[in-house]
């Protein structure tokens, strides 16, 4: 960045807005009166603020280069160009606001939402960041005005830079996590990331604008992280039922095993493969296929029908 010196700076201003008024006035008294030149020079004075006369909103800024070389930051108000276009150029504009940008999105190579790699997989992230040009704090309007300045001319495109600068600061710890405890544990992530985010987003003149600066909202699955998550909690299901199922049985063998006495003591009357055998011979009694109005008792240890009882004349066959 090139700085023009303020004196030159000076210099440029009064001849630009002079020197044309001064060969108006002469123009004018040679080609008429004195009245004419007069004229003559307040139509340029008029043109002149009238172009050159512009306002600045409370919270926004200028960056103002004479002659391709930096001048000065315009904040606030009403301010003053020399030849607007001609010898000043307006290099940037921007604000003082805060801004709410998104992280880790669009797409990947593949034209897939980005993911981020976990220790057990790949997975979206919906994340945001607040920021903002110039320091939350700032004890003058120069401190102001140097953040301005790095803003405008350390990147081309510094909230592009922001972005990057949080993404590659927040990346190695998600990939460091399984998606699960990254889910449980995105608090902590922020709060261990942000003071080194805020160091480096510092020379290009952005501060963190609020607390939290940086909110992770949601951390997605992918197709294949819902379908592994499906099939781990089918296998979690059918382990289950099958736990159950064999503890009912051992309970039901234990209830033959023990006979209650009217004291509320137990006595064992058998073993527990007595006891189981008699619990199966139970459950043998217990199976009918009903077809129709038929029901047909069959037996495990059988080849065909043991016996067919009719329900309607309660005769069996």
């Amino acid at each position: 960045m090139k700085k023009m010196s303020p004196e030159i700076a000076r210099i440029i201003g009064i001849v630009s807005a002079v020197a044309p008024l001064l060969i108006i006035s002469v123009i004018g008294w040679m080609l008429g009166s004195f009245l004419a030149g007069f004229y003559a020079s307040a139509v340029w004075i008029g043109v002149y603020l009238a172009w050159n006369i512009g306002i600045i909103g409370q919270q926004d800024w200028q960056v103002i280069e004479r002659f391709g070389q930096f001048y000065e930051v315009k904040l606030h108000g009403f301010r003053l160009y020399c030849m607007l276009g001609l010898v000043d150029k307006i290099k940037a504009r921007g604000n003082l606001l805060e801004r709410k940008r998104a992280l880790f999105e669009g797409l990947s190579t593949n034209n897939k939402p980005k993911e981020i790699d976990f220790t057990n997989g790949s997975a979206p992230i919906e994340a945001y960041m607040w920021y903002k040009n110039g320091r939350p704090n700032a004890n003058n309007d120069e401190e102001v005005k140097e953040d301005i300045i790095a803003y405008t001319y350390t990147n081309k495109d510094p909230e592009v830079r922001a972005v990057q600068i949080t993404e590659d600061r927040l990346r190695p710890k998600f990939q460091e996590m399984d998606i699960d405890t990254a889910s449980k544990m995105r608090a902590v992530i922020v709060n261990g990331a942000k003071d080194d985010i805020a160091r480096e987003l510092k020379p290009y003149g952005l501060y963190f604008s609020k607390e939290p600066p940086i909110v992770i909202t949601d951390i997605g699955l992918t197709e294949d992280a819902k379908k592994f998550r499906q099939e781990r909690f089918r296998g979690q299901t059918t382990a289950d039922e099958i736990a159950n199922e064999a503890d009912g049985y051992r309970r039901a063998v234990e209830a033959i095993m023990r006979r209650k006495n009217p004291d509320g003591t137990e006595t064992e009357v058998c073993d527990f493969e007595t006891a189981a055998r008699i619990w199966r011979e139970q459950q043998t009694r217990k199976m009918f296929e009903k077809t129709r109005s038929n029901i047909t008792v069959i037996a495990e240890s059988a080849t065909g029908v043991v016996k067919t009882f009719d329900i309607n004349t309660k005769k069996g066959e």
